[in-house]
């Protein structure tokens, strides 16, 4: 397999010491006006779901390049902070553009993680979304 999430949560991550993508955008979920829900119970993924997690893993991959550097190049701890929180802040709004609220894409960061099946089956989709 081409795509390992293991290492999707690594080149999500902002840098050393900082937050994953989807441990960012559970908190993002916590800041923001969406109501706290439990993650949803998520038993096989449709199709539709996992072309739009895989659209939205591509879009998360975008964005962490476009927040890395400049997150990296902040002149203080504040502006560190203040930078990643307008960063997990517009992950969380690809992950809402795709179709999915980020408890659900959340939940199935997990189903990849655990089913290989399922794994294969969005690196497949991020292959052919990235034509």
């Amino acid at each position: 397999m081409s795509f390992s999430f293991k290492l999707f949560a690594a080149a999500v991550a902002f840098g050393a010491g900082l937050l994953l993508a989807p441990a960012a955008l559970t908190l993002v979920q916590a800041q923001t006006s969406e109501q706290p829900a439990s993650p949803p119970a998520v038993g096989q993924p449709s199709d539709t779901e996992l072309r739009s997690f895989a659209a939205a893993t591509l879009e998360i991959d975008r964005l962490n390049n476009q927040w890395a550097t400049r997150i990296d190049r902040a002149a203080d701890v504040e502006e560190k902070q203040e930078l990643r929180t307008r960063a997990m802040q517009e992950m969380a709004a690809a992950v809402r553009e795709e179709g999915l609220s980020v408890s659900e894409y959340n939940a199935l960061v997990s189903v990849v993680e655990e089913d290989p099946d399922v794994a294969r089956a969005v690196d497949e989709y991020r292959r052919e979304l990235s034509r």
